[in-house]
Parts: C-alpha cells; sequence; structure tokens
C-alpha cells in the first residue's frame, strides 16, 4: 500500500489594484509584479498493489493496482484570472481535478 502527500506553498501571482476606463471598456490596472499568493496546494493520493502469485521461478510477474487520486476531493486553484463585468472586477479560480478519481492499473514485467 501507499499513501501520498503533496504540498505546497501558493504560487506568486499578479492580482488587480484596481479598474480603469478608457471612454469605450474596463480594463484592470496591475502595479507591482507577483505581489500576491495564490492559496496552498495540497493533495493526497493513495493506491494499493495486489499480487496474486509471487514465483520467482515465473517468466512474467503480474499485479493490480488500485488507488485514488486526490482522495480529499480538494480543489486546488490552478490559476486565477479577473474579468472586468462592467464597472466591476470579478476574479475566477480555475481548479482541476477537484474531485477524487479511481483507477485500476494491470501490470505485466517480464
Amino acid at each position: 500500500t501507499s499513501l501520498n502527500v503533496n504540498y505546497k506553498t501558493g504560487r506568486p501571482y499578479t492580482s488587480p489594484v484596481g479598474i480603469y476606463h478608457n471612454g469605450v471598456t474596463y480594463s484592470p490596472v496591475f502595479l507591482d509584479r507577483n505581489t500576491s499568493r495564490m492559496p496552498d496546494y495540497m493533495r493526497v493520493d493513495w493506491s494499493f498493489n495486489v499480487e496474486p502469485s509471487h514465483h520467482l521461478t515465473e517468466k512474467t510477474h503480474r499485479w493490480l493496482t488500485f488507488g485514488v487520486y486526490n482522495l480529499l476531493g480538494r480543489k486546488n486553484a490552478y490559476s486565477i484570472y479577473y474579468e472586468s463585468v462592467g464597472t466591476n472586477l470579478q476574479g475566477y479560480q480555475l481548479s482541476v481535478f477537484g474531485a477524487p478519481i479511481p483507477y485500476i492499473t494491470y501490470n505485466i514485467k517480464f
């Protein structure tokens, strides 16, 4: 069995400090680069190997692996972006794999 825990502090990114109107459209205003940080990243993966037979005289070695990627189902931020909605600035957080993903693999070693 295997349990892997990945933890990373949030990456720096540039967040807008306001909005600018040039007469036609609204645009975000940025001052300094990388002054904000994304939320911390944490993921837990779990797997379990099943070996039906473990004979040293066989020419092939087979086993099954059952596991779950992102066991806790955290919606970790992959990126953060902003859009101007009228006179307001709306922020969005994009996350990838926000749910636990089970898997099964069949391995052959020869």
